[in-house]
């Protein structure tokens, strides 16, 4: 989360305003439920990540999706 932080830090201006914008980042409903144990979500939002590459940029869906590799899905 630093590394967020600090990119906050850099493009958005004073540090209540940077701490505000964090917090609305990490309790919103879609980051929030990564936090959770509901591992329905997490492997229907992958599924629907990965369909999204496949279709949009599927030269970087092949590199990602190597044997060899290791894959999230």
């Amino acid at each position: 989360m630093a590394h967020v932080i600090g990119m906050l830090l850099l493009h958005c201006g004073p540090p209540h305003q940077t701490f505000t914008m964090f917090g609305n980042i990490v309790m919103s409903d879609t980051l929030y439920n990564f936090y959770g144990i509901n591992h329905d979500f997490i492997r229907a939002y992958y599924k629907v990540f990965w369909r999204l590459l496949k279709e949009l940029c599927p030269a970087l869906a092949a590199a990602l999706t190597k044997e060899d590799e290791i894959s999230s899905c």
